[in-house]
């Protein structure tokens, strides 16, 4: 493998800048903090207990993979880009895999505590000491993707309002995260939680998707393991 200091090359960089893009704005919603009792106002009083069980849940958990794929779609010029995504996190290590069906592997990312690391299709290596640090250098967005885990698994953005509530089981008294309104950079943004699934006894959202005037987001997850 060659290690490079030097830009992916162009269409590449534009390509996964599009996916981060769409991966930002995932996690726009975890920035400024609003008191958790304004934000759950919005729950009826008799989900409350069951739901925030539930997050609490969420909060234990220390290890998952997802496989599935995210897409980005401009509405303004009536384009779609999207690739298939293989994610494994633990609180000290992420590793990220984006592929196409013809195309094989797209980008490898992966952080350790030794530093990260990105690996592009032709097995050029651009290295530094976090992946938040990388992604900057690489391709000028600046993302806390410490943050990243939580908004997945469908914990409740400290940014969030008109939050809606269903139960996914006519069996478990469980109440989950179905939907929210976040601003960002002055435009609502709308996200929809929904097809839970129960693994180990946790419920977590297969498809996730999120628009606004002119982008639509769309999280579909075939596989996770908690």
């Amino acid at each position: 493998m060659m290690e490079s200091n030097l830009a992916p090359r162009t269409n590449w960089t534009t390509r996964m800048r599009k996916l981060w893009i769409s991966i930002w704005i995932l996690l726009v919603a975890g920035c400024v903090s609003i008191p958790e009792s304004e934000m759950l106002d919005s729950i009826p009083a008799i989900d409350r207990a069951a739901y925030q069980r539930h997050q609490q849940q969420l909060d234990s958990v220390d290890s998952w993979r997802l496989q599935g794929q995210i897409a980005l779609f401009n509405l303004r010029d009536d384009s779609r880009d999207a690739v298939y995504i293989d994610w494994r996190w633990t609180p000290t290590t992420t590793s990220m895999r984006f592929s196409h069906p013809l195309k094989g592997t797209l980008a490898r990312l992966e952080q350790t505590t030794a530093g990260a690391v990105l690996i592009d299709e032709d097995q050029n290596e651009y290295r530094a000491a976090t992946m938040t640090t990388l992604l900057q250098t690489y391709f000028g967005i600046s993302i806390p993707v410490d943050a990243l885990p939580g908004v997945v698994l469908g914990r409740l953005p400290q940014r969030a309002e008109n939050i809606t509530v269903v139960r996914p089981s006519t069996i478990d008294d469980v109440v989950v995260l179905s939907s929210y309104k976040v601003i960002a950079d002055e435009e609502p943004w709308q996200a929809e939680l929904s097809l839970f699934t129960a693994v180990n006894t946790i419920y977590v959202p297969s498809s996730i998707e999120i628009n606004a005037t002119d982008w639509r987001i769309k999280l579909r997850i075939t596989d996770w393991s908690l």
